[in-house]
């Protein structure tokens, strides 16, 4: 994330996988409007919501992907009234919109790591 963070200080979206420390996005408080995460675990999706979010005072819109089902209600009693807009989605039913043409998410998903089949 500091990377990209670090070459892009002024980004309005991204889209990336997150895993482990994202503190680093904070930096992006002056720009960043919109935010599309796959989270890989419980204590990145912890610090999302307790450090990260609060400084993003110009994010819209958040859209979550969630590794299994089971986990969308508590993303989106985690995230929700941190972000106008808050989205949750598990990776099967990213893929089944993408393949369906429901939902263009393209490179989108390449970045996050999910593989769409045909």
């Amino acid at each position: 994330v500091g990377v990209i963070v670090g070459a892009f200080p002024r980004l309005e979206e991204l889209g990336l996988h997150l895993g482990g420390d994202c503190s680093t996005l904070i930096h992006l408080q002056k720009s960043l409007c919109r935010l599309c995460v796959r989270l890989s675990d419980e204590s990145t999706a912890h610090q999302l919501a307790t450090r990260v979010l609060p400084s993003l005072t110009l994010l819209q819109r958040l859209d979550v992907i969630v590794l299994r089902q089971g986990d969308v209600a508590a993303a989106e009693q985690r995230f929700r009234g941190l972000v106008s807009s808050v989205v949750v989605r598990c990776c099967g039913d990213v893929r089944a919109m993408a393949s369906k043409g429901i939902l263009n998410v393209g490179s989108l998903c390449d970045g996050l790591g999910l593989v769409l089949e045909k």
